[in-house]
């Protein structure tokens, strides 16, 4: 909670927490993510005087130490980026931390197929359900149509029957810094 910002936005309660912070001096990026997965094992025999050392694994465990210090906040959502793919900071995020896993997607061949791997782990090693993964498939361009339609039915067939979210990219999003939905209303973007 030390490192938390929480910008100044009118009716708007949030609160950040960056991956890093030079003058502070903290760096998430030299966590030990493997540790974190696969915390210690307790001792296989209590102490000589009988006492109980700490709590449960739950207890122990690094990932549910920091949800519980998360829950302690008071949010009502927090969110989590994690990186690209299944690496060990996204298994950290998607396997030891998620209630509801929001999945970005491409539509080429190799995201497509990245997809059905991520998805075929999370509901079966995860134990996530179905309705508890939201795919969004950006950015969508608003050009080729043909072979656009062509992707998004290749990807609801790799997604199955679960919903899906397109989220349309418009090339002048790359160029301006004008709000797109008061100056490009007629696009499907604004829409």
């Amino acid at each position: 909670s030390d490192y938390l910002i929480y910008p100044e936005i009118e009716g708007v309660d949030l609160a950040f927490l960056p991956a890093g912070n030079l003058k502070d001096g903290y760096d998430l990026s030299k966590l030990d993510f493997a540790r974190l997965l696969n915390p210690p094992m307790p001792p296989l025999h209590p102490p000589v005087d009988g006492r109980k050392e700490g709590g449960g694994d739950s207890e122990r465990n690094p990932l549910s130490q920091f949800r519980r210090e998360i829950e302690k906040l008071g949010f009502t959502y927090a969110l989590l980026d994690s990186r690209t793919g299944m690496t060990e900071i996204a298994a950290t995020c998607t396997l030891g931390l998620a209630d509801v896993v929001v999945m970005l997607s491409g539509l080429n061949d190799q995201n497509l197929q990245g997809t059905r791997w991520v998805l075929g782990m999370l509901e079966g090693e995860g134990k996530l359900r179905s309705e508890d993964i939201i795919v969004v498939f950006s950015p969508v361009p608003e050009a080729e149509e043909e072979l656009k339609a062509e992707r998004i039915q290749h990807a609801r067939e790799i997604v199955g029957n679960r919903d899906v979210l397109l989220l349309p990219y418009h090339p002048r999003l790359a160029l301006v810094e004008e709000l797109f939905v008061k100056e490009w209303r007629e696009t499907s973007l604004a829409q």
